[in-house]
């Protein structure tokens, strides 16, 4: 269960990757619910909130680390801002772009797409581009639920 919340700050005004929705503990918000996008990926998490407003974490956000399957394979997903994240993955693994990237820890829910897969034959492992295949300067609306 959930509440669709609007979006009330530009996703361009924050260089922090955070934004605005209004809705907050007036509406049973608490820190710590996940924010996802009408196609039901992760898009952040409730960081800080008052009566009426909640600070919302971008899941991509620079630095943030997500935990994550790829292609059943664990990963930890480091956020680069812009939508964009990145991670290591043991050179042999199947993984292909289009790959769906879920995160156990937030129900299995999808975080991103990946975007890009690159090995250096020197190296043990592959490096995985991963992106949010949702236009985050276009919400007006994400559904906030009880994590």
């Amino acid at each position: 269960s959930g509440i669709t919340a609007p979006i009330t700050s530009s996703f361009r005004a924050s260089p922090y990757g955070t934004f605005q929705v209004g809705a907050g503990s007036a509406d049973s918000v608490l820190a710590g619910d996940l924010v996802l996008s009408a196609e039901n990926f992760v898009i952040g998490r409730v960081e800080a909130l008052d009566e009426h407003t909640s600070l919302v974490k971008e899941i991509f956000a620079p630095n943030t680390v997500s935990d994550a399957l790829i292609h059943g394979v664990g990963a930890v997903v480091v956020g680069q801002g812009g939508r964009n994240a990145r991670t290591d993955v043991p050179r042999q693994t199947d993984i292909a772009v289009g790959d769906p990237v879920t995160s156990p820890v937030l129900g299995s829910r999808a975080i991103g797409i990946v975007g890009n897969v690159s090995e250096d034959s020197g190296n043990a492992f592959k490096r995985v581009q991963i992106y949010l295949p949702v236009n985050l300067s276009v919400l007006q609306f994400v559904y906030i639920v009880k994590q």
